[in-house]
């Protein structure tokens, strides 16, 4: 493995390639037949791009079938890597939901099922650490791939226009986690809609955490007892601290009563709004 951060994988058994290694027929000669290698923030390091760029595919095309070694390109940087075409036609791709996934996504999905498939990439929030995987070969997508590794029952793939459970062989092909799976992806949007509105109120996740608990909102953001009420006006309501009115407006009145009847309460450091503390806490 090659990575400019070592101690970041202290724990794992692992031998280290100098930050000087590069991708060419010689290097990849010494590695045994079965090698994975990985190599973390790759581009050409050196000014004679042409010829590292010539090297680099010799391995791709030749050496890695021949010598049977399975190489990882880890990419955090499209531009300027001279790489942007070799990725979108890659056979294999492992894409974050991130900026620069969704924008490898625009330029694949048409082979991979058109307007469908990045429909289905994108029903998964922007997050960290969640990964899909782009089988360009046989046209398909798996969403947070990465949970097949921790065996998390019911992955969903996408071929073909239709939608798949991926399940262990030894399992019901029952989509009975599939609500637990739509509670991590509507967790993982709100928040990142907190973080995005509110990256200083760190306790607002407390709030949202309670909310989840108890299944109130929905997947449209919005309160399943109030359904009018979106979670960002709630959020304005009881981080207001300088709200000087006597009486909330109605719709929140009325959530606020259905919070009391089911004996829901919030740390009083969760919420700024005087009124909403006499309510909820």
């Amino acid at each position: 493995m090659q990575t400019a951060e070592p101690s970041d994988f202290s724990d794992v058994s692992v031998t280290m390639l100098d930050l000087s290694f590069v991708v060419n027929e010689d290097n990849f000669k010494t590695f045994p037949p079965n090698s994975v290698v990985i190599l973390d923030d790759f581009s050409f390091r050196t000014s004679n791009v042409k010829q590292a760029k010539a090297d680099f595919l010799r391995v791709i095309n030749y050496a890695l079938r021949h010598q049977k070694i399975s190489l990882f390109l880890i990419i955090h940087n499209l531009f300027g890597n001279h790489l942007f075409n070799d990725i979108i036609y890659a056979s294999h791709l492992f894409l974050s939901y991130s900026n620069i996934g969704y924008l490898i996504m625009s330029k694949i999905y048409l082979r991979l099922g058109g307007l469908d498939a990045l429909n289905f990439y994108q029903k998964v929030p922007k997050a960290n650490y969640h990964f899909a995987y782009i089988n360009s070969k046989r046209n398909y997508i798996i969403n947070t791939v990465e949970q097949l590794f921790t065996r998390t029952p019911n992955v969903r793939m996408f071929t073909k226009q239709q939608e798949f459970t991926i399940h262990a062989s030894n399992t019901s092909c029952g989509d009975s986690n599939s609500d637990t799976l739509s509670s991590q992806n509507l967790k993982s949007e709100i928040d990142e809609l907190i973080s995005t509105l509110y990256p200083k109120q760190k306790c607002l996740k407390i709030v949202s955490n309670v909310l989840l608990k108890h299944d109130l909102i929905n997947q449209d953001l919005c309160f399943t007892d109030e359904p009018s009420l979106h979670f960002v006006d709630f959020i304005r309501f009881i981080n207001n601290r300088f709200d000087k009115s006597t009486k909330p407006d109605l719709s929140i009145s009325r959530l606020c009563k259905q919070f009391q009847i089911k004996h829901i309460r919030f740390p009083n450091i969760c919420v700024k709004n005087p009124l909403a503390q006499k309510y909820l806490c």
